[in-house]
């Protein structure tokens, strides 16, 4: 007979920390993802993601979604699709994300691409409108422009 019945730890009110969901470089999963933890992904993976926690793109690891909801995505590898991060996005310096994304805050580090659209959240996860004026030309004439220089090689005698 199965006992279904709470775990002691259950009962007494403890938590347990939650393992990851992994999915591994052997795996190609389709279909929708949900829960509560946190997703490392060094397979492929096609579909939609609607997770509170974490969705980590291992380098090698795939997304290809039509949908993907979570707290902070973390991406070395490749993703492309709608995302909504309602915290950050921290783009590797390999990893690639093509499509438009709803996020609080995003950091892309060298070498690292994104292309498609930004929107910015606001901290209630609604989006904010951010709107952009140009430099009048005369407020850039009063500052002298700053220009590279070469350094100079010294030769070897």
């Amino acid at each position: 007979m199965l006992n279904f019945s709470k775990t002691k730890e259950e009962q007494e009110g403890i938590s347990m920390p939650v393992s990851p969901t992994l999915i591994g470089a052997s795996v190609h999963c389709e279909g929708h993802l949900s829960g509560n933890t946190d997703v490392v992904i060094d397979g492929k993976f096609s579909g939609t993601i609607q997770i509170d926690g974490r969705l980590i793109i291992r380098p090698g690891g795939c997304i290809c979604s039509e949908g993907v909801e979570c707290r902070t995505a973390d991406i070395s590898g490749l993703a492309e699709g709608p995302f909504t991060i309602r915290e950050t996005l921290h783009i590797r310096e390999k990893g690639a994300l093509t499509g438009d994304v709803s996020v609080a805050g995003i950091r892309i580090e060298e070498g690292g691409m994104f292309n498609g659209s930004c929107k910015t959240l606001s901290s209630g996860n609604q989006l904010c409108a951010v709107s952009l004026r140009p430099v009048a030309p005369e407020s850039l004439a009063e500052k002298p422009p700053v220009v590279a220089k070469p350094e100079k090689k010294k030769e070897k005698r």
